[in-house]
C-alpha cells in the first residue's frame, strides 16, 4: 500500500527545506516502523517464520523518501488473501487499519517539523 506525500511548490518555497525533508523522513521511518511491529503482532503464528520474516526498508533519493513493509516468505500472499483451501486471514490489513500509515505520517510530521528559530 503505497503512501504519497506531496508538498506544493509554493508551500514548500516558504519552508526550511532542510527542515522539511528530516521531517517527512522522519515521519516516514517511523511510521513504516510502527507498521512492520503490527504486521507482526498480527502475523499468525504456527512455526513463528511467518512473524519472524517481517521487515522494513526506508530509501531516500533526493528528496523522495519511499518505505515498505516486507517479508521474505514465500507464502504470506496465500495466509494474507487464502486459496481455495484455506480463507484469507487479512492480518496485513489489519495492521494497515490499525496504523493508518497516511493519518500517521501526516501527524508525526506535525510533531517533527518546528519551523524557524531551532
Amino acid at each position: 500500500m503505497p503512501v504519497d506525500v506531496q508538498v506544493s511548490e509554493s508551500l514548500y518555497s516558504k519552508l526550511d527545506s532542510k527542515k522539511l525533508q528530516t521531517a517527512i523522513r522522519k515521519a516516514v521511518k517511523d511510521t513504516t516502523i510502527q507498521l512492520e511491529g503490527e504486521c507482526k503482532d498480527y502475523s499468525p503464528v504456527d512455526t513463528g517464520n511467518l512473524k519472524r520474516s517481517h521487515s522494513y526498508d526506508v530509501k531516500e533519493e533526493g528528496t523522495v523518501t519511499r518505505a515498505q513493509v516486507k517479508n521474505s516468505t514465500n507464502y504470506w500472499p496465500y495466509v494474507e488473501y487464502g486459496t481455495s483451501r484455506m480463507p484469507p486471514g487479512g492480518y496485513i490489513q489489519r495492521a494497515v487499519e490499525v496504523v493508518d500509515p497516511a493519518d500517521a505520517i501526516q501527524r508525526l510530521f506535525g510533531e517533527y517539523y518546528q519551523p524557524g528559530g531551532k
